[in-house]
């Protein structure tokens, strides 16, 4: 949001200012860190000729990995406790067809002894899960993998597995591995003398303010919690008593389809959100799209951008495979021809 002059700021924040949380709070909209976890996928092969159905006919696939997993937390048999879990799973992606095939029949064997491992469609439990910043490291099958999330493309990503004292670095040609933190490690309370006492019962928030508060983060908590429950219900100053809104159509009720109380800066928003409070900032990217006279220009901008901010889909989320599937195996190859999703010229 833009904010107010200097002096207004000030003021505003000594009545309790950037009260995007409190009405996030009022709302019941709360985003606290997720927990530490790993999830995602990834290709493992090049596009090879396999007939995974047995059905004559040599198809066209890559070899997938599916994998999911979360370290315990808590200590073991105290309330909120919770084990460790996850898996591994193998898939084979249908070029061709664009298709993920779980029912695979023959079994590729990623590690070399023999056995029949994998099994199509069986996930394989993961143990020992371990999440350091942005790296996890698990066993799977006696091998102990490594992988780190180097951003959001696979092309940053890491992994090496390590058998029989051997380790080996992996190859990757797809897909993506989200590595998520675990916030109690990376992020503290700030030290707010004030806001001490709140801090020992309220250490979830104060810790989400510090991950993704943004100038939330340096207020006391008594700015915007005025009254502590059941002495007050709890009235909190409205977002656009210190922000001026993105749009001049925007109520304080539209603050919190966007953005939450201790988060501010985590905006997640649902498919309601209507494309004016989108364009008050990108307007470039508005225009471009309303003077390219294509199927684009009826979207509305979340239908696209869904649920996170500067979510981006690739062209194959939504059109499949219209070109041959050397092609459509590389979807960023899509604006070798495309201007981009704006415009959707064609490069001649």
């Amino acid at each position: 949001m833009r904010d107010k002059p200097k002096s207004s700021r000030l003021a505003s924040l000594a009545l309790g200012s950037l009260l995007v949380a409190a009405a996030g709070v009022a709302s019941g909209q709360a985003w606290p860190p997720p927990p530490a976890s790993i999830k995602g996928t990834l290709a493992f092969s090049e596009t090879i000729v396999f007939d995974y159905d047995r059905d004559g006919t040599q198809d066209r696939v890559q070899f997938w990995i599916e994998l999911e997993g979360k370290p315990a937390t808590g200590e073991p048999g105290k309330f909120g406790a919770e084990e460790e879990s996850g898996s591994v799973s193998y898939f084979v992606l249908d070029l061709e067809r664009q298709e993920r095939i779980d029912d695979w029949l023959l079994g590729f064997n990623m590690a070399g002894g023999g056995g029949g491992f994998p099994v199509a469609g069986q996930p394989y439990p993961i143990t020992n899960i371990r999440i350091d910043g942005r790296t996890a490291t698990f066993e799977l099958q006696g091998a102990k993998w490594t992988i780190t999330d180097g951003g959001d493309s696979w092309e940053k990503d890491t992994i090496e597995i390590e058998t029989g004292g051997r380790k080996k670095e992996g190859k990757f040609y797809g897909g993506d591995i989200t590595v998520t933190p675990d916030p109690q490690t990376i992020w503290k309370p700030v030290d707010i003398t004030e806001n001490r006492r709140c801090n020992r019962c309220h250490e979830e928030a104060a810790i989400s303010m510090a991950a993704e508060g943004g100038p939330h983060a340096e207020l006391e908590c008594a700015a915007c919690h005025v009254e502590h429950p059941p002495k007050a219900p709890g009235t909190f100053p409205q977002c656009l008593e210190c922000h001026y809104p993105h749009d001049d159509s925007m109520v304080a009720a539209s603050c919190v389809s966007c953005h939450s109380s201790h988060n501010v800066d985590l905006v997640q928003y649902a498919i309601t959100v209507p494309d004016e409070h989108c364009t008050a900032c990108h307007q470039e990217a508005a225009a471009s799209l309303q003077a390219s006279g294509t199927r684009h220009m009826g979207l509305d901008c979340v239908i696209c951008h869904q649920a996170e901010h500067g979510a981006i889909p690739t062209c194959v989320d939504c059109h499949g495979a219209p070109h041959p599937e050397n092609m459509m195996a590389r979807p960023e190859r899509c604006l070798r021809c495309h201007v981009g999703a704006h415009e959707t010229k064609v490069r001649r």
